[in-house]
């Protein structure tokens, strides 16, 4: 085993690695949600401005942030459950390719189910807006032709909060180092 798969076997069961980049994640819509607070102080209808291309790249920017922080959290937590795992593969029990790995509402409910429980719509959201709605024009089904993406001020701090309770969850763990 080379140095490079060692690293890659000891960051890929770090759970706090995970964490780590959830949060990164997360900061960074937090400066985004900043901006577009400001541009609702200034004008109130900003959310309903479709033309608006500041506002729409804001909106979409914050909210793929916000799901691939949660999902980077939840993923997290499959981790630090399952430290012995050897392959992937094997944590597809606790959901991990559910959704291509983007299904992060589906994760949280296998794993988390408090948390899934007080959060269902908002997880239900931003998964839809991860897993397509984010990145595609058209969904797969003519069902979902007339969703569109929402945004509200507080998707961050819930965001936040969720990931904070996921950190809790981790540390009271106690998990040792991983050993390639």
């Amino acid at each position: 085993m080379t140095n490079l798969d060692k690293q890659f076997k000891i960051l890929l069961h770090d759970p706090f690695d995970w964490l780590n980049t959830a949060k990164n994640h997360l900061i960074s819509a937090n400066c985004i949600d900043k901006r577009i607070a400001e541009l609702i102080r200034i004008d109130p209808d900003f959310n309903n401005e479709e033309n608006d291309l500041e506002s729409q790249a804001l909106m979409n920017s914050c909210l793929f942030l916000v799901g691939i922080g949660l999902e980077n959290a939840i993923k997290g937590y499959i981790v630090a459950q399952n430290q012995n795992f050897k392959e992937l593969q094997e944590l597809n029990t606790f959901g991990w390719q559910i959704k291509s790995g983007h299904g992060i509402s589906e994760m949280f409910r296998i794993n988390c189910a408090v948390i899934y429980s007080t959060n269902k719509d908002f997880l239900d959201r931003i998964e839809e807006y991860l897993i397509w709605l984010g990145k595609y024009s058209t969904p797969k089904m003519a069902k979902f032709l007339n969703v569109k993406q929402e945004y509200y001020v507080d998707d961050v701090v819930r965001a936040t909060s969720i990931i904070s309770e996921i950190e809790e969850m981790i540390n009271k763990m106690n998990i040792p180092f991983y050993y390639v």
